[in-house]
């Protein structure tokens, strides 16, 4: 019983083993079948060209009914056969070896099936117009594409083929997704319009307002708000975003939203008009300036900003695409405005504050008292732009600005001063006003805070200082200064003024504009009137002038506003004397050896008073001594109604002292003076002796008669002129005779003694007197 039990066991197992034999190559067959059939469809479709979804269907369901029938061999073979082929393990092996093979070439099978069935999926999609069911389609095959798809796919040649329809269907998806795009949204500029410049270099130069180029009016194309022309666009956006291109066409968008709307019309100019017309499936909206008026109010600004982001939002940028979070990888909603105020939003607000804002901040204390409305106006306006979505909750740029009002307020105030300083600086300096003897720019207050010094002090300051010390000692001299000087300087005390009855804050601020302003006035004004004071002695003078006038009002600047500043603010201003008085001085020393030179040049023409006994020779010399005496007249005139009285005699008596002093060094090295010589000479010399009193002849002087003007002026002239004594001498000994000479030297005691050498009377007599007994007697006594 045993052994029949067994015979027929082993009988049902040998059938079934042939029955899966049997199935094995029926699938194989078919599966070889499949194959052609499948090579043939991709490469009539994707080699050839022709596309048949018959045939793709046809395919589809010869996979299916070949993985099921696998399937059920597979089952068979696992539950029925294992357990009646446990006496024979190879055959089960090689059975299952054999299904292995058929399996994994079945998988292969269904691969292809499935791709060809995704190309022609996103084929026909794209040719109807169903973008985001051709972009899911694109995105699984591209995803089942990039893993390998079998052991030595290299081998395949069909799967080149698969993957350079993907490619090609991916860019005519995207092609008609941007020809979409375009023509449903779009900028454009109007006929005979220029164009400004790019986005990035307006944020750059958005305070540049006159430019050549500018954009005065352009035009928005929208999709209208209905349901079909919403529901194109947002399966546009959708599958823009499937594809990854949404980004770049937001960048896009948001670039030309800067240059065309926001930086060259709303932060430009007074008054924009937008108008909307439907055009077409499309919504026309037009922007155009409609005021010739440059400068932006914030309200309008504000008002048309919101407006404008209102209607974009309505007809495009409510649309939402899901991301990953930023900050985790859940999936969120987001929408097209929050992705274009993620792009440009930073912008904008910049934009906003350098065009709008910083114009609307106070300028006066009056001003700032109703700044509280602009804080409020600009705290409605970042709600709704938050509202929107736009900007971020955390975003304060537009807050932190108008908040920060008293910080703001003191930097436009004090940029306004130095604007306004540097305005006067570069003004011409030949406009002039006249500066009296003793003029305050204000009222001292007292030097010490118990209101002044002890009586006991007073009594030994006047002890020890008035016998020493005039009363003008520290007294502004009359003289001529610019106007704009004067005005420079009245800026400086209005500033310190305001800055007592400001804040603390404020006020320290204020103060270190009016250093700022003397401080940028020793780099403006010797730069931007270099030509000027270096070539015209006016100028040079009245620049000498302006600078001590300001070192003048400096010593005692600070003290007069010290009590009323906050504490630690060091108001003082007598660090910035040195440089302000070295710097008029320099320029005025400057011109003053240029003068010298000038005069140095013309007695050149003298030819050192060579030969006067000769016509020619006299000419040329009285020539020269008159055109160097007519530059230092010509010096008088501009110079003495400019420069203080002392300053002009010590100036002037430079000059002339430096040229008689020429004149004096070419007279005693002559080696032969003829007697005609000798007489010009005097002439000469008598013409610069009647000058030289003129020259000293000030205008502190018109009120005393002529003979008391003429020993003031004879006073000063041999004050300021330290040759003068010996150019006189000299003029004695040209006309005198040896007998007056010798008693005027008087054995070396004489005046003659006291300003020449004797080596230089001893030329002088020869050049002069022929070669005598007399003569030798005479120049024995000199000694």
């Amino acid at each position: 019983m045993a052994s029949f039990v067994a015979e027929v066991l082993s009988s049902a197992g040998q059938m079934e083993r042939e029955e899966i034999n049997e199935r094995l190559s029926l699938l194989a067959r078919r599966m070889e079948e499949l194959k052609a059939d499948i090579h043939t469809a991709i490469t009539t479709s994707f080699t050839h060209f022709d596309s048949s979804f018959d045939t793709t269907t046809t395919l589809s369901e010869k996979v299916k009914a070949l993985s099921e029938e696998m399937e059920s061999l597979s089952l068979k073979i696992n539950s029925e056969v294992k357990g009646q082929l446990s006496i024979s393990t190879g055959d089960f092996q090689g059975l299952s070896r054999q299904l292995g093979q058929v399996t994994a070439v079945m998988g292969l099978l269904e691969k292809l099936s499935q791709a060809q069935q995704l190309l022609e999926n996103i084929a026909q999609a794209t040719a109807s117009g169903k973008f985001l069911s051709a972009a899911s389609s694109l995105q699984v095959l591209e995803e089942a594409l990039s893993n390998p798809l079998c052991e030595r796919e290299e081998e395949i040649k069909i799967l080149v083929s698969l993957r350079t329809e993907q490619k090609v269907l991916k860019q005519k998806l995207i092609q008609q997704l941007n020809d979409t795009w375009k023509g449903m949204v779009g900028w454009s500029q109007v006929e005979n319009m220029q164009k400004t410049n790019t986005a990035d270099q307006l944020v750059d130069t958005v305070n540049k307002r006159d430019t050549d180029l500018e954009l005065r009016q352009c035009e928005l194309r929208l999709p209208k708000s209905s349901e079909v022309e919403q529901q194109i666009i947002q399966e546009v956006v959708l599958a823009l975003e499937s594809l990854g291109q949404l980004d770049r066409k937001i960048q896009t968008f948001g670039r030309q939203f800067l240059e065309y709307v926001i930086f060259a019309l709303v932060l430009r100019w007074q008054k924009v008009e937008v108008t909307e017309a439907i055009v077409g499936q499309v919504k026309q909206v037009t922007f155009k300036a409609a005021s010739l008026q440059k400068q932006p109010v914030h309200v309008n600004v504000f008002s048309l900003m919101e407006s404008v982001l209102d209607m974009l939002n309505e007809n495009l940028l409510h649309i939402k695409v899901v991301r990953h979070s930023s900050t985790d990888s859940a999936k969120v909603e987001v929408t097209l405005m929050n992705l274009l105020g993620e792009e440009i939003g930073e912008r904008v607000l910049q934009g906003i504050v350098k065009e709008c804002l910083s114009s609307a901040i106070p300028s006066t204390s009056k001003e700032l008292e109703g700044f509280h409305e602009v804080v409020a106006i600009t705290k409605k306006f970042q709600e709704r732009l938050v509202a929107l979505g736009f900007i971020d909750a955390s975003s304060q740029t537009l807050l932190d600005y108008v908040q920060n009002v008293n910080v703001l307020f003191a930097n436009k105030k004090c940029q306004g001063i130095l604007e306004q300083a540097r305005s006067l600086m570069t003004s011409d300096l030949h406009d002039t006003v006249q500066v009296h003897a003793g003029a305050s720019g204000g009222e001292l207050p007292p030097l010490d805070k118990s209101g002044g010094p002890s009586r006991e002090k007073l009594r030994k300051m006047a002890a020890g200082i008035d016998p020493l010390l005039s009363s003008s000692c520290f007294r502004m001299p009359s003289c001529r200064i610019s106007a704009r000087v004067k005005e420079l300087m009245d800026l400086a005390y209005s500033t310190l003024s305001e800055a007592c009855t400001s804040s603390p804050q404020c006020a320290a601020q204020m103060f270190y504009a009016v250093r700022g302003i003397f401080e940028l006035y020793c780099s403006v004004v010797p730069t931007y009137h270099a030509h000027s004071i270096a070539n015209f002695p006016q100028l040079a003078a009245l620049h000498h002038n302006n600078c001590m006038y300001l070192a003048h009002h400096l010593l005692t600047l600070g003290h007069q506003f010290q009590s009323s500043l906050p504490e630690g603010v060091n108001s003082t201003f007598v660090d910035i004397i040195p440089e302000v008085r070295a710097l008029g001085a320099t320029s005025f020393l400057e011109q003053m050896n240029t003068q010298k030179t000038i005069i140095e040049q013309y007695l050149q023409g003298a030819a050192g008073f060579v030969g006067l006994e000769e016509e020619k020779n006299h000419s040329c010399a009285a020539k020269a001594v008159k055109q160097a005496l007519h530059q230092l007249t010509h010096l008088q005139k501009i110079w003495l109604d400019i420069l203080p009285t002392s300053v002009y005699c010590k100036a002037i008596g430079i000059l002339f002292n430096s040229f008689i002093s020429d004149v004096i060094n070419h007279i005693t090295v002559l080696e032969d003076i003829s007697t005609d010589a000798a007489r010009r000479l005097v002439l000469l010399t008598k013409q610069i002796d009647d000058r030289g009193t003129t020259l000293f002849s000030t205008s502190s002087q018109e009120t005393e008669d002529d003979i008391k003007r003429s020993a003031i002026a004879k006073a000063e002239l041999h004050r300021h002129v330290s040759l003068w004594s010996k150019f006189m001498e000299l003029q004695l000994v040209l006309s005198s005779s040896l007998q007056e000479i010798s008693d005027r030297w008087s054995d070396g005691k004489g005046p003659l003694a006291s300003e020449f050498s004797p080596s230089e009377i001893k030329q002088l007599i020869r050049a002069l007197f022929q070669n005598t007994d007399r003569r030798a007697a005479v120049l024995a006594k000199i000694k």
